[in-house]
C-alpha cells in the first residue's frame, strides 16, 4: 500500500512539472495554432485577450460593432452639405439650396427637375441606387458637374433659349443608354465625360471641349460638318488613335414597312457595311435582324407587328445612322404608297423612276418556283396576279409585269404588258419614255432595251406592239 502511494505522488509531480507557467517558454508548433512560429531559440507567449469580470467582451469592443452596424445600415437617407450648410429635401424629394439640385430622395423615377434650378452637382452618381431613372432637364440650367453617372436610362433636354450651359467634368459616365443628344445652347464640355457612352451628338454652339484622354473607349462625336466638334474629333483622333472617329449626321431617312411582313434593307444603301449592331427604340412596333440575304452583303431585316413609328439605330465602325420605320397597314394601297415612298423622290426623271421601281419590285417579289414547277401554289393569291406579287409578294413574270404597271401608273409613266417566249413562256413590259417606247423585264433585271436589242434573247409578235427605239442618254446617272 506505502509502495503504491510513493509511485502515485511520483506521477503528480512529474504531472505538475510539465505544466509550464504563463508566459514561460515553450517548445509548441506555433503555426498550427495562427500565430507566427518563433523559430529556434526564440521565445513565444499566448495572446493577451481583453476580458471583463465575466469574461466577456470589453466596453472598447461593443463600442466597434455598434459603429460597423451603423455603417451597415443603408435605410438611413444621406445628408446633404452645400457651401457649409445642410439643407433636407423638399416635400418632391429633391435636394436643392441657392439653385443648386445636389440629390433626390423621392420615390418617382420618372423627374422633371423643377424650374428655376440653375445648376446640378452630384445627382444619381451613387452605385447604390436600385432603380432607373428617367430624367428632364429645363432650360434653366446652367451648368452639369459630376451628375447623371449610374443608373440613368434616358436623359432629355428642354429647348434652350440661349447659348449657356456648361458640362463640367465627370458628367454621363456609365449610364444605361447608348447616345447622348446635348441641346443647341451647349457651350463647353468638361474633362472625364461620357465613359461607357458610345456616341455623343455636339451641338455647333460648343466651343470648347476639355481632353478626353483620361478614359479609353471614347465615343464617336456626332456633329455638323465644319462645327468645333468636328475639328476637336479630328485632332483627337490624330494625336490618340482610334479614340475618335468624326462622323456628320445624316438627314433622318424614312422607310415604309407594312403589319406582318418582313422588309429587306441592304445597309450598302445606309452607307454601311461589315459588321453593323442594329437597334430597335420601339419593340412594339417593329422588329428587326441582321441577315445575309447574299454571301458577303450584309442587310437589314425588319418585321412591322403593328401600324406605327419607330426609330432604328444602325452603328459600325465608330459611325452611326438613325433611320425611322413606318409601318402601314398591309393593303394593296400601302404596299403601293411604300414600294414608291422607299424606291424613288420627286426629283427624279421619268426615267430614273422607272429604273429604281423596277430594281425595288425585283428584290420585293420572290419568284415562285413552285408555280414555274407544278403550276400550283400555297400563298392566298395567284402567283400570276399583281396582288401575288404586292400582298404575298410571291409571284411568276407575269404578275410581276402587272405590279410593275401599276406601279408606274402612279407616278405617271404609260406601259405595256408583254407576252412572248424566251425558251419557255414570258412575260415583260413596254414602257413609254417622252414620245418612245423601250423593254423592261423586272423578272430578269433587263431595262430600257430597243427591239434590236430585246430580241437577242426573246421572241414575241412585233406586229401586236408599238415599236421600242428609245435609247438611254449617255451619262444617265441612275
Amino acid at each position: 500500500m506505502k509502495k503504491q502511494v510513493i509511485i502515485y505522488l511520483v506521477i503528480v509531480m512529474v504531472m505538475v512539472g510539465l505544466q509550464p507557467a504563463y508566459g514561460q517558454t515553450v517548445d509548441w508548433d506555433a503555426e498550427e495554432f495562427g500565430f507566427s512560429d518563433p523559430g529556434d531559440g526564440e521565445e513565444a507567449y499566448f495572446p493577451d485577450f481583453d476580458t471583463d469580470e465575466d469574461g466577456g467582451e470589453t466596453e472598447e469592443d461593443e463600442d466597434e460593432e455598434e459603429i460597423h452596424e451603423d455603417v451597415l445600415d443603408y435605410s438611413k437617407k444621406s445628408e446633404y452639405w452645400y457651401n457649409g450648410v445642410r439643407v433636407e429635401p423638399d416635400k418632391n424629394g429633391f435636394v436643392i439650396c441657392d439653385g443648386a439640385l445636389i440629390g433626390y430622395e423621392g420615390t418617382k423615377t420618372k423627374l422633371t427637375i423643377p424650374s428655376g434650378v440653375t445648376k446640378i452637382y452630384g445627382l444619381f452618381n451613387s452605385v447604390s441606387r436600385k432603380q432607373d431613372y428617367e430624367v428632364k432637364i429645363p432650360k434653366s440650367v446652367l451648368e452639369i458637374s459630376d451628375s447623371f453617372n449610374t443608373r440613368v436610362m434616358k436623359i432629355t433636354f428642354e429647348k434652350r433659349d440661349a447659348n449657356e450651359l456648361k458640362i463640367g467634368k465627370n458628367c454621363f459616365n456609365d449610364l444605361r443608354v447608348e447616345r447622348i443628344d446635348l441641346p443647341e445652347g451647349t457651350v463647353s464640355i468638361g474633362t472625364k465625360c461620357f465613359r461607357g457612352i458610345s456616341f455623343v451628338a455636339v451641338p455647333s454652339t460648343v466651343k470648347k471641349i476639355d481632353a478626353w484622354k483620361q478614359y479609353g473607349g471614347k465615343p464617336c462625336i456626332i456633329c455638323k460638318k465644319g462645327s468645333y466638334a468636328q475639328y476637336y474629333a479630328k485632332e483627337e483622333k490624330k494625336n490618340y488613335s482610334n479614340h475618335f472617329e468624326p462622323y456628320v449626321d445624316k438627314p433622318r431617312k424614312t422607310i415604309y414597312a407594312t403589319v406582318g411582313k418582313w422588309l429587306d434593307i441592304e445597309y450598302e444603301d445606309m452607307g454601311f457595311g461589315g459588321s453593323v449592331q442594329c437597334k430597335c427604340r420601339d419593340s412594339s412596333v417593329l422588329k428587326v435582324k441582321k441577315h445575309n440575304y447574299f454571301a458577303n452583303v450584309p442587310n437589314l431585316k425588319v418585321y412591322g407587328k403593328k401600324p406605327g413609328r419607330s426609330a432604328v439605330i444602325l452603328s459600325a465602325g465608330g459611325y452611326s445612322s438613325t433611320f425611322e420605320i413606318v409601318v402601314l397597314a398591309h393593303t394593296q394601297d400601302n404596299v403601293i404608297k411604300q414600294i414608291l415612298h422607299n424606291s424613288t423622290t420627286d426629283s427624279m426623271s421619268k426615267v430614273q423612276k422607272a429604273y429604281h421601281i423596277g430594281e425595288y419590285l425585283g428584290d420585293f417579289v420572290t419568284y415562285d418556283m413552285e408555280c414555274l414547277a407544278t403550276g400550283k401554289y400555297s400563298h392566298k393569291y395567284s402567283p400570276h396576279t399583281a396582288q401575288g406579287a404586292l400582298l404575298d409578294k410571291m409571284a411568276v413574270c407575269d404578275g410581276i409585269s402587272y405590279a410593275y404597271q401599276i406601279l408606274l401608273k402612279e407616278v405617271g409613266i404609260e406601259s405595256r404588258i408583254v407576252t412572248g417566249n424566251n425558251g419557255g413562256p414570258h412575260a415583260w413590259n413596254l414602257v413609254k419614255i417622252g414620245k418612245k417606247w423601250s423593254h423592261v423585264d423586272v423578272t430578269n433585271g433587263v431595262y430600257f432595251k430597243t427591239d434590236k436589242q430585246m430580241e437577242q434573247y426573246c421572241w414575241w409578235n412585233k406586229s401586236n406592239y408599238p415599236k421600242a427605239d428609245y435609247k438611254v442618254p449617255k451619262g444617265f446617272k441612275k
